[in-house]
């Protein structure tokens, strides 16, 4: 399922929108909470926008790592390079008992970020 989120003209609405979405509907949703593309191929800081859409819900959050990707389609490249790609899949993390608030989005987007960092070391 897609959901594309544009960052310049997306309505208040749009992530409680997409957080009932989550609730509500029996479906895999993939989520990018760096926020954007890296310019040098290492993983950016995640936004705690993850945060506001799984804080205090049962929606269960799967951590995973895309290697490759940058050398696949680097930021000057318009069509792809023919590499291979890896995922790896982490376990799942829940988030029913933190806050929905702005320390317990931080807390999430870091847990996140934190469970990919580590399956790029392992």
């Amino acid at each position: 399922n897609a959901l594309p989120m544009w960052r310049k003209n997306c309505g208040p609405h749009a992530l409680s929108d997409l957080r009932q979405k989550l609730q509500g509907e029996r479906a895999i949703f993939i989520i990018f909470p760096e926020g954007g593309r890296s310019r040098t191929g290492s993983m950016m800081p995640f936004k705690h926008g993850l945060g506001m859409l799984v804080a205090e819900t049962d929606v269960p959050v799967v951590p995973c790592r895309l290697a490759g990707t940058f050398a696949a389609l680097p930021p000057h490249r318009r069509l792809p390079r023919p590499v291979t790609i890896k995922l790896v899949i982490g376990d799942a993390l829940q988030f029913a008992s933190t806050a929905n608030d702005r320390t317990g989005w931080s807390q999430i987007a870091q847990s996140v970020e934190s469970a990919v960092r580590n399956l790029a070391a392992g």
